[in-house]
């Protein structure tokens, strides 16, 4: 009977969807002194009972020359979520080397009826393609994260898709596509969204 009933509690916590937000929505790239990023972007849920949107905003900002800083933030099917993270990049994209790196923080969310925690840990290749017209920044990855929701936990597992969209007549400004697949409790997703860059002592950068 005890075994019953464990296999029935784990099925159920297991078969959970969490609903997370984790996108990762960024290139390889390193910001340097006095450089900042503000992206927003729209995420589409597909394995959710009603609208399945979340509107997310991003601040990026320089810390080391192989880590920065980004705040999170966002609302529409989660309530409200929010979130601190380290992007480390210890190898550069460099001539035919794609960067390779690690997204790491800590994230929390209203989900209404209960409040999720997560420590999130997103490692990711990326390599920028240069054209006449512009550039192509594909990367790649695998984001894990522990989550403590309602008193349980879970350890969602996702592979994220993505490329980021810059043309050359606009360089201060980046388009965004994720495609996010549920590989193991978590879930689907697509998103577009569009990144702003500034020096904080020039604003808009044009270079």
């Amino acid at each position: 009977m005890k075994i019953n009933i464990l296999i029935l509690s784990l099925t159920l916590l297991f078969s959970q969807n969490v609903f997370a937000y984790g996108s990762t929505i960024m290139n390889g790239e390193i910001l340097t002194e006095n450089n900042y990023n503000i992206n927003t972007d729209l995420q589409y849920l597909t394995e959710t009972e009603e609208n399945g949107v979340i509107f997310n905003g991003r601040f990026d900002m320089p810390f080391t020359e192989e880590i920065n800083l980004r705040a999170v933030a966002g609302f529409g099917e989660v309530d409200i979520h929010a979130g601190g993270y380290i992007k480390w990049m210890p190898i550069p994209d460099f001539d035919q080397q794609p960067a390779m790196g690690v997204l790491a923080g800590l994230h929390y969310a209203d989900l209404g009826k209960f409040n999720e925690f997560s420590i999130r840990v997103h490692p990711y290749i990326s390599k920028s393609l240069t054209f006449d017209v512009g550039s192509l920044s594909p990367f790649i990855a695998l984001p894990m994260a522990l989550t403590l929701v309602d008193g349980e936990t879970n350890i969602p597992v996702q592979l994220q898709l993505g490329t980021e969209v810059k043309i050359r007549q606009l360089k201060h400004i980046a388009f965004i596509a994720e495609l996010g697949i549920d590989v193991d409790d978590s879930f689907t997703y697509f998103s577009l969204g569009m990144s702003f860059h500034f020096d904080s002592e020039q604003g808009m950068v044009f270079k």
